[in-house]
């Protein structure tokens, strides 16, 4: 049987025969298929049109490039996807119907040859130096070279391309990074001579390119006393000074109570110290405080001995539960480390981190305040040694409200002894 060839179509598969654009096809006895292939010119339009011999049943897939676009007319298409989901056009067509396909070539946008996908910026501030590794992911559709520039005072140390290091030097600020088409991961690290200060900021790196994914981490280090942080929104909070509003209004109400010879500042020290030690302990000292004073109020005037006494025995636990809560807050505060309730972004007090969806060529920097941990321990040896003084007088006046009304009331008469000795001759 013959079949006819699109306009232009020529078959490169050998023993097959054309005449006057007829392709001829035999098929032996016992064979059931036959397959050729062809290539023809591109063309803007292909109109495919279904033989009108009743012996033929035919079946259309058009398998287009991924730089090709496609619009089509005619017999509707049977299907769009194969059986892996991959888009192919299918018709089955009637003898005679046709479709007719146009084709062209999108333009071609202006746009980046390279583009980060995902950024990090490691910073180990230390006292007069700074360790720093940048990480990045790089995807290029063409080799070449990408240039990145480094902070001032920046000194170069290594650069590994996917875990293999490379000898790439430094040019003043600019260190050439080779690139290859695909995807790769650039890992440089470098030291600055620059230690941290009261208000470090990370190092602003130009990338060249703009970033997606960027991350910033600081290791601060034990040795310093994180007290504010600024950077991008997604990132790390010192939640202390809001949990220092709550402990200013807490002190004026406990102060108002005056049922304690505690003023709101006595509070007020108080309860700073206290954010050092654990929320139970808190609890346990102000409640002692609170049940002491409100002792002759409700309890002096009952009737009932066993209530009394029992107050008397719960004075006596609070007074000692309080006491190794005071000395763990000072234990903790004189021999730990500042508990500033960092949080957010999975960040702590020793790793802080931010994120940023989109960055700039040169990604936002984050600044940390902070001041060496000698302050703090400064700091909670003051609080220790009012603590000590303040204490003396607070025990001393639970003690006078202790023995008020007596230490113990029991039921019945008492019987008094008197027992004189005699002077011998």
């Amino acid at each position: 049987l013959n079949l006819a060839l699109l306009p232009g179509e020529a078959v490169i598969t050998s023993g097959l025969d054309v005449d006057s654009g007829l392709l001829q096809l035999r098929l032996p006895a016992n064979q059931s298929d036959l397959t050729f292939t062809s290539k023809m010119t591109p063309v803007e339009r292909i109109v495919l049109r279904a033989s009108g011999d009743k012996r033929l049943s035919e079946k259309w897939k058009l398998d287009v490039g991924p730089v090709w676009h496609i619009d089509y007319q005619g017999l509707p298409v049977i299907h769009h996807q194969d059986s892996s989901g991959a888009w192919l056009p299918t018709w089955a067509p009637w003898p005679g119907e046709e479709v007719s396909v146009n084709v062209t070539r999108p333009i071609a946008k202006k746009g980046n040859l390279l583009t980060i996908d995902q950024s990090m910026l490691e910073v180990t501030p230390g006292r007069r130096v700074t360790d720093s590794k940048l990480s990045i992911e790089v995807r290029a559709s063409r080799g070449g070279q990408h240039k990145i520039q480094l902070p001032p005072q920046a000194v170069l140390r290594s650069v590994k391309i996917d875990g293999i290091a490379q000898p790439v030097r430094q040019a003043g600020r600019d260190v050439s990074i080779p690139v290859r088409p695909g995807k790769q991961r650039v890992e440089m690290n470098w030291r600055s001579e620059q230690g941290i200060e009261f208000a470090y900021q990370t190092p602003a790196v130009d990338l060249g390119v703009e970033s997606v994914n960027h991350s910033i981490q600081v290791r601060p280090g034990e040795e310093r006393w994180t007290l504010f942080l600024f950077g991008p929104s997604m990132g790390p909070a010192v939640l202390f000074w809001s949990m220092m509003v709550i402990v200013v209004l807490l002190s004026l109400i406990l102060a108002r109570i005056g049922t304690t010879p505690l003023k709101w500042y006595h509070w007020l020290l108080l309860g700073v110290g206290l954010t050092q030690a654990s929320l139970v302990g808190a609890a346990i000292i102000i409640a002692w405080l609170l049940v002491v004073g409100q002792r002759d109020r409700y309890f002096a005037s009952l009737e009932s001995d066993n209530v009394y006494n029992l107050t008397q025995v719960a004075i006596v636990l609070l007074t000692f539960m309080a006491l190794q809560s005071l000395f763990d807050a000072i234990r903790f505060g004189l021999l730990g480390l500042p508990e500033m309730q960092i949080e957010g972004n999975g960040s702590s007090s020793q790793l802080l981190k931010w994120y940023l969806d989109r960055a700039g060529t040169v990604p936002d920097s984050s600044t940390l305040i902070s001041v060496p941990l000698l302050y703090y321990r400064l700091a909670m040896l003051a609080w220790a040694l009012w603590l000590a003084f303040a204490l003396l007088g607070w025990l001393k006046w639970s003690w006078q409200v202790f023995e008020r009304h007596g230490y113990w009331k029991g039921s019945g008469s008492v019987l008094k002894v008197r027992i004189r000795k005699k002077k011998s001759d």
